[in-house]
């Protein structure tokens, strides 16, 4: 990546090959093989910068200003390029797999938690000036709550909720409340745009 904007594919494929194998094993490195994936198909047409596909719509604009059809749209079936243009992702992503590989023992995962763990709404609310959570485990309430700074509190309400979510679950990680417990997330974070805003 240092000698331009463009890399070999079929070495940038063998790495891809090699990682996912190993994401079977550690499936946390997932989120950081998407810039690799497309990296690899950057080449192919209607890509934006990002590499990611544009959206039929973003598509028929450019075709109708030339009365083209939407069959262009399809791919031509074209073999990929000796090299490709790496997306600007890639960068952060071989960052953040290098930190994850760098301890010489992997980490551990917990594949049986021993612990159910559950986010209520309780005793906090975080739509006003102030935030409070609880995180329910084997009967016991962890209680937390505060005051927003100035910047959290001109942020939205539905901001702020998720955000006093969020902060709870990185509170109670760093303080060990969650070890070896099972959080299931609410739908709306598996969706985050349906929830924010």
């Amino acid at each position: 990546m240092e000698e331009g904007d463009t890399i070999e594919f079929k070495t940038l494929e063998s790495y891809r090959g090699f990682l996912v194998y190993i994401a079977r094993t550690y499936p946390m490195i997932n989120p950081y093989l998407k810039s690799i994936h497309l990296s690899l198909d950057s080449w192919r047409p209607w890509r934006k910068e990002d590499g990611w596909k544009m959206s039929v719509q973003e598509i028929r604009v450019p075709l109708s200003e030339k009365g083209m059809d939407d069959d262009t749209i399809l791919d031509s079936g074209e073999k990929a390029p000796p090299r490709v243009k790496w997306i600007p992702r890639l960068i952060e992503d071989v960052r953040a797999l290098n930190a994850l590989f760098l301890h010489e023992s992997p980490p551990k995962r917990i594949v049986r938690p021993t612990r159910m763990a559950t986010a209520i709404y309780a005793f906090g609310d975080a739509s006003g000036v102030g935030f409070g959570s609880s995180i329910y485990i084997d009967g016991q309430v962890y209680y937390s709550s505060g005051q927003w700074t100035q910047e959290h509190g001109a942020e939205s309400s539905n901001y702020r909720e998720l955000s006093n979510l969020i902060f709870a679950l990185e509170e109670d990680h760093r303080d060990h409340v969650l070890d070896y417990s099972e959080l299931p997330f609410p739908r709306e974070l598996l969706h985050p745009e349906s929830y924010l805003s």
